[in-house]
This record gives structure tokens, C-alpha cells and sequence, in this order.
């Protein structure tokens, strides 16, 4: 009788607890289970949420292969456009995935769905792009972006611009990150430093801040 009553929704909550305290096999056990019962509800999104906790478990294993097909699985299982977000996830997650495998055309295709634009461009510098990963960050920062992503690929861009020994442009970049995240940019002008213009960077600081 009290099976009957357990809902989907608690094997969810009891799976993840398991797996937070890294009890992997009973973890595993009762995402099956609530696929189980999600079976019987016809609740697309349970599905999703397992299988997607399910391939980190795998992930955090070395499994690489399983992680990718119950990843996938979870993809498959998303019909509402209420579950943006958790497909965004789930295409970041996949590009890890095939990161961690070695597989560069398979990560930037679902980097790229994910809206995942640092990811890209690290791919793409790895491959020798630089000039093509420095327009994709350039092209970012001319969407409308919260202030954390902003600061995220500011920073990116100008590590990008140093490494390619443009440090007047890398300036320039970091004086576009948001003063709400001063210690992004404290980091970057440390880094600057080390390139040799800190006195220009310190200036332009006290200038921004005030």
C-alpha cells in the first residue's frame, strides 16, 4: 500500500539524495525505478530528469559511452517548450561529454545549441582558429547577455587577445566587464600585469570606477 503512494517525483528526490552522498548503486536503482513509474504517469520531463542524473552518475564513473546515451535519452524525452532550460542543460552537458572523448566536431555542434560561445571558442583556439574563436566572443558581447555571462566572455576574450599577443585589445576588453563583477576583473589585471601593463591597466581601472 505504500508503494502506491510513492510518486515520481519522491524517487526523484530520494535518487538524488543517494547520489549526493555518492551511493552510486542505489542511486542508479531508484532513477530506474521512477522511470519506471513515469512509464505508468506518461510524465515525458521525469524521464528527462533521470535520465540526465543518470548519465552524471555514469560521467563522474568514467563511463563515458553510458553518460552519452542516457544523456541523449533524456534529449529525446523533452516535447515541452516549458523545458528550455533543461534541454539547454542537457546540450551542455552532451558537449562535455564528447569534450571528455575527444570528440571536438561533436562538443562544438552541442556547445553551439547550448548557447555555450566560450566552450566553442576554446575548441575552436585548440584547433588553431584564433582568429575565428576571437569573432565568435566579439560577436557575444554585441548580444544582450546578463552581466555574468558579459564578464565571463569579456575575460575570455581578452585571455584570448593576450595569448595572441594583442595586449592593447585585451585592454580594452576587460574595461567592458560589468564593475558588478570587480573580481573577475581584479583577476584579469593580474594576469595583465604579468604581460607587462599593469600601470595602464591600474589607470584605466580608477578611471572606470569613477
Amino acid at each position: 500500500e505504500q508503494k502506491e503512494i510513492v510518486t515520481a517525483g519522491e524517487l526523484l528526490r530520494q535518487a538524488a539524495f543517494y547520489g549526493e552522498r555518492l551511493q552510486f548503486l542505489p542511486a542508479l536503482e531508484t532513477y530506474q525505478q521512477a522511470i519506471k513509474l513515469a512509464e505508468k504517469e506518461k510524465d515525458s520531463t521525469v524521464f528527462s530528469l533521470a535520465y540526465l542524473e543518470m548519465g552524471k552518475i555514469y560521467r563522474y564513473q568514467s563511463l563515458k559511452q553510458k553518460a552519452l546515451q542516457s544523456e541523449k535519452k533524456a534529449l529525446s524525452y523533452i516535447k515541452s517548450p516549458a523545458c528550455d532550460s533543461l534541454r539547454l542543460e542537457l546540450y551542455r552537458e552532451i558537449g562535455d561529454m564528447y569534450t571528455l572523448s575527444g570528440q571536438a566536431d561533436s562538443a562544438f555542434h552541442y556547445y553551439e545549441m547550448a548557447g555555450c560561445r566560450i566552450k566553442q571558442a576554446k575548441i575552436l583556439q585548440q584547433n588553431g582558429s584564433n582568429k575565428e574563436a576571437e569573432t565568435l566572443l566579439k560577436t557575444e558581447l554585441e548580444q544582450t547577455i546578463f552581466p555574468k555571462e558579459k564578464a565571463e566572455v569579456c575575460l575570455a576574450l581578452a585571455d584570448l587577445q593576450i595569448t595572441l599577443g594583442k595586449l592593447d585589445e585585451a585592454e580594452k576588453s576587460l574595461s567592458q566587464v560589468p564593475p558588478s563583477h570587480p573580481h573577475l576583473r581584479e583577476m584579469m589585471i593580474k594576469k595583465l600585469g604579468r604581460q607587462g601593463i599593469r600601470v595602464t591597466v591600474r589607470s584605466e581601472e580608477r578611471r572606470v570606477g569613477k
